[in-house]
């Protein structure tokens, strides 16, 4: 069985796109065959789970959440699942360090393979059969899961909507980017990128793609972590394929120098918030 979990943030309406999202998932994985849980709402906010119905839903379909006991789950007394997960990250689950583990582990637990777009897979039971590689596993989600509850406690309301115009912001921090856009970018990003005025085109008149600070910020993050993995041509084809932008060997040299990460990670440490998803 295979289940896609779709869910955007309640307040970016306009930078997070579920059909873009799902038809990417759809190309990167190759289903078929699936049911769609999709919903908008906070993963931050632990308040207001009860209201992410799908979220809910999702509980129920993989993890028997409403029969199964805390002692059911010591006594193996459940039925494993076997349901494909996809989702576009592992944020998409939850912004809490705790729930968002238990929610991974109780999947390792049910046989619910969970396949994550950005991330390598979650949880593989095919490599994790001895303690030391289970231990790697959950140390590896527990570290995702930090960075997601990390990331939203930075966030500031509407910082998403500061986005660069010919090198200036049109209002708000005065940085963000212009990117060459591969033929595939529509996949990826919204025609429109939305400002306090209204909408306005994310393809400029010369052809580059505008990019909100947070969005810049998400992408320099992915293509640092990809470094880590990677050479360097094999990050720019990957970045190229999954998210439709042209960078240069000259852009990765200038941005993800030492110095240039140690600023990066400055920035992200810079962020307060106000509201957060």
């Amino acid at each position: 069985m295979n289940i896609i979990y779709i869910r955007v943030s309640k307040e970016n309406k306009t930078l997070q796109d579920p059909k873009q999202q799902l038809n990417a998932i759809l190309k990167k994985f190759d289903i078929d065959k699936y049911e769609l849980l999709e919903e908008r709402g906070s993963a931050y906010n632990i308040d207001k789970i009860h209201k992410r119905k799908k979220f809910i839903e999702l509980l129920r379909k993989c993890l028997d959440a409403d029969k199964t006991t805390i002692e059911d789950l010591y006594l193996r007394n459940f039925k494993k699942k076997e349901i494909n997960l996809y989702v576009w990250d592992s944020s998409r689950i939850m912004r809490n360090i705790e729930l968002n583990m238990l929610f991974f582990i109780l999947s390792f637990l049910f046989d619910v393979k969970v396949h994550s777009f950005e991330d390598k897979r979650l949880f593989d039971e095919n490599t994790a059969k001895n303690s030391s590689a289970r231990f790697l596993a959950i140390m590896q989600n527990l570290i995702s899961a930090f960075l997601a509850e990390a990331y939203s406690e930075k966030i500031k309301e509407g910082v998403e909507k500061s986005f660069v115009n010919g090198g200036y912001s049109t209002y708000g921090n005065k940085w963000g980017g212009l990117y060459s856009p591969n033929t595939n970018w529509k996949e990826y990003w919204s025609e429109t990128i939305e400002r306090k005025k209204g909408k306005t085109q994310r393809l400029t008149k010369i052809g580059k793609l505008r990019v909100s600070m947070i969005e810049d910020l998400e992408l320099k993050t992915k293509v640092m972590n990809l470094l880590k993995e990677h050479e360097r041509s094999e990050v720019i084809e990957i970045i190229k394929k999954e998210k439709g932008i042209i960078l240069s060997p000259a852009f990765i040299s200038e941005n993800f120098n030492a110095e240039a990460i140690i600023k990066l990670k400055q920035i992200k440490k810079d962020f307060k918030t106000k509201d957060i998803n």
